[in-house]
């Protein structure tokens, strides 16, 4: 057994009577219980010292202190005195000392004052009970122990014939496992409102299951029993769920008969037979109730039931308490239990879901805890809070280790068809894809989560695996990407968990990358530039807009081997003037050149006149864009920027019925390569309105072709002054 430091018990006594003083020789004992890990104010074990050999009828007196090596938690009650006892018998059987204790320095307990009276025979014996202790202070997992330092401070006349004493044992108390998750789903529940519990599953109510267990005997225990005596209630265990989406509901058994009953309460599942339960009265078998009325750490309330003697049926259910805030609790309390050995509860929670509430699949989330919760800072109770209390910070371990039952049938169990993954690739390619199939040969829901540990490589983003969580069977995309990566090896490992009883499963996935030829560029579409995304023939002299993937800022772009001019590059898009000397041509195929790696060819085909105009690009007389807000007037000049018009061409426009064909200019944009700019009048007599406009051109005036139109908003001219 491990222990965290020897009880060291120094009672100094002074014995003053008749004016002589003597030595008293005292031998301590104490009984040390097991104590709940996840307790703040577990109960210890009495302290008993025989003292001997004093001076007959002699008095003692002074300040008897208690120290622990955890945290004294006794409840304080309003005039500052603790619930923790000092019993004395000098002969006549044990009696209440004269004074209570009291909180003393570093969180100790003191009887200050105290006076003992020795018997006739120079002897008394003390015994202090009820002393309760923060347990959650030491290690919850390995066997700690509370430890005690008594001092008394008149003195030093004591002869000590023992020394050292524990006085309680710390080992976990709860143990809880799931048989499945408590989802929602679109398909919904029936609601078990009025219903008995076996007539809710009966239904098709859907459910999720806790088995909960003690830690050691006695961990779970009746009001009755000696840690509960001075404290609220019997061992409580509490369930908060949260994540309840909107409309759902959940409800639970009124009464469990646990596991050693004559009949278990049970959903069906963890191997027993679906049953309300039967439990026989006084028979020692586990037996929880509901507690009603309590706060949402577990305190306060009273149990819905208390036990009765006799052959007792349980079947009924009742809701449990809500939050408003998307989540609830539901509180238990043992009514009946057996001290001597380990016990276990099945504990069924049941949704009622109307259906088509939900458009994905929710898991609600359970936690399991001793009640009342708390926290190791409130150091002492307020006088009336509840006794037990305990921490949340604990997650109960799974209790099928504690049962030898991991690998039982009733379980959910996972397998995964993928123990490592290795790939050869180099830098040049996009992506690698493999898969991982998860599956659940078991019973129940398998509820797992994906997460990804990288081992070597200086990247830490090559790697992406979806899903990352799921339900029972799923293919899980593994996505490797080498692209751009330095040359080496790189390792990750890929966790899939499912939880501490179905546990987890790590494959190891390998990318050796080699240095690969840069990648290929590639050419989606060649367009009109002032027409993006419209089919369309290409016009020597104008500019062109190549979309694609894998371009560079400056890539070459050649038309039948002859290079054209670019403007403008980025990775999914060149704009190019084509060039002039292609003016002949009926068609060619276009190359581009990123990186020193050449695209595909790509068939394009020409016209001798294609104009089209650029959106946004009609000016009025002060630079500003054209648009309802900003009218041009009748009689003042509109610019038209437009591309595919021929460079030795005939450039004209119409605007609303009218052919402009003798515009103010019409030429090459100044100072913009592969655009045509072309300046009109607006004719004085077009009224307010929104209109067309079109560029055109051609070898001739004759033979002209028009572009698609665009809006222009027009502004009629205000009325000219009239001659006198």
């Amino acid at each position: 057994m491990f222990v965290v430091r020897t009880l060291f018990v120094s009672l100094f006594l002074s014995a003053a009577a008749f004016g002589q003083a003597s030595i008293l020789s005292c031998q301590a004992s104490a009984n040390p219980p097991l104590i709940r890990a996840e307790g703040i104010t577990e109960r210890l074990g009495d302290i008993n010292l025989y003292c001997f050999g004093g001076q007959p009828n002699a008095v003692i007196s002074g300040n008897l202190n208690i120290f622990l090596n955890v945290a004294i938690t006794n409840r304080i009650t309003t005039d500052g005195t603790a619930d923790a006892y000092l019993l004395v018998d000098n002969g006549n059987g044990f009696v209440p000392a004269n004074i209570p204790a009291r909180p003393g320095p570093s969180l100790s307990l003191v009887w200050a004052g105290l006076q003992v009276q020795l018997s006739n025979e120079g002897k008394v014996n003390l015994r202090i009970q009820n002393v309760r202790a923060a347990a959650a202070q030491l290690n919850p997992d390995s066997i700690s122990t509370v430890v005690a330092n008594l001092t008394f401070n008149s003195g030093a006349l004591v002869s000590f014939l023992t020394n050292g004493f524990v006085i309680g044992t710390v080992q976990r108390g709860l143990y809880a496992t799931n048989s499945t998750q408590l989802l929602c789903s679109n398909a919904g529940s029936p609601s078990p409102d009025g219903l008995s519990f076996t007539g809710a599953l009966a239904q098709g109510s859907a459910y999720s299951t806790v088995r909960v267990t003690e830690g050691f005997p006695s961990a779970f225990a009746p009001d009755y029993d000696f840690q509960n005596q001075h404290a609220n209630s019997g061992t409580r265990i509490l369930i908060r769920y949260d994540g309840l989406p909107p409309g759902a509901r959940i409800y639970t058994p009124t009464t469990i008969a646990g596991r050693d009953a004559l009949e278990p309460t049970s959903a069906g599942d963890f191997g027993v037979r679906r049953s309300g339960g039967n439990y026989v009265g006084g028979s020692g078998s586990l037996l929880l109730t509901r507690v009603l009325n309590t706060d949402r750490n577990g305190a306060g309330g009273q149990p819905a039931q208390t036990v009765r003697p006799g052959f007792n049926f349980i079947n009924d259910v009742l809701e449990i308490s809500y939050n408003g805030d998307g989540s609830g609790y539901a509180v238990f309390e043992v009514l009946d239990a057996d001290n001597a050995r380990i016990q276990s509860a099945l504990i069924t929670s049941l949704l009622a879901l109307e259906p088509y509430t939900l458009d994905t699949l929710t898991m609600i989330r359970q936690s399991i805890y001793f009640a009342a919760a708390s926290t190791l800072q409130e150091q002492r109770t307020l006088p009336g809070s509840h006794i037990p209390r305990f921490v949340t910070t604990l997650t109960p371990p799974a209790d099928c280790k504690l049962l030898n039952d991991c690998n039982a049938s009733y379980f959910p169990r996972l397998s995964v068809n993928q123990s490592a993954i290795e790939v050869l690739t180099d830098s040049a390619k996009n992506v690698e894809y493999r898969y991982i199939s998860i599956s659940n040969p078991g019973s129940g829901n398998l509820m797992w989560t994906v997460s990804t540990r990288y081992v070597s490589g200086s990247n830490s983003s090559w790697l992406k695996v979806t899903p990352t969580a799921g339900l029972n069977q799923e293919t899980l995309r593994v996505e490797m990407r080498p692209f751009g990566l330095a040359p080496g090896t790189y390792e990750a490992i890929v966790t899939i968990d499912s939880g501490a009883v179905t546990g987890s499963w790590n494959t190891r996935i390998t990318m050796r990358v080699s240095q690969g030829a840069p990648p290929q560029p590639v050419i989606q579409s060649i367009t009109n530039a002032a027409n993006k995304g419209v089919p369309g023939p290409l016009v020597a002299g104008s500019l062109a807009s190549i979309t694609g993937i894998r371009f560079s800022a400056n890539s070459d772009v050649y038309f039948n081997g002859v290079q054209g001019r670019l403007v403008y590059g980025q990775p999914n898009e060149l704009l190019v003037q084509v060039p002039v000397d292609l003016g002949d041509m009926p068609n060619a195929n276009t190359t581009v050149i990123s990186n020193g790696v050449a695209s595909a060819t790509y068939y394009t085909y020409f016209a001798k006149s294609a104009p089209a105009i650029f959106p946004n690009y009609l000016l009025n007389p002060d630079g500003i864009a054209n648009g309802p807000t900003s009218p041009v007037v009748a009689g003042t000049q509109l610019q038209i920027f437009g591309t595919g018009l021929p460079v030795d061409g005939v450039y004209t426009a119409k605007i609303h019925d009218r052919d402009i064909a003798d515009p103010v200019y019409a030429g090459e944009a100044p100072g913009l390569v592969g655009v045509q700019l072309v300046t009109i009048v607006v004719p004085q007599d077009l009224p307010s309105m929104t209109t067309h406009v079109y560029l055109c051109g051609g070898p001739s005036l004759d033979n002209q072709s028009c572009s698609a139109p665009r809006d222009v908003t027009i502004q009629e001219a205000p009325p000219q002054p009239q001659p006198e």
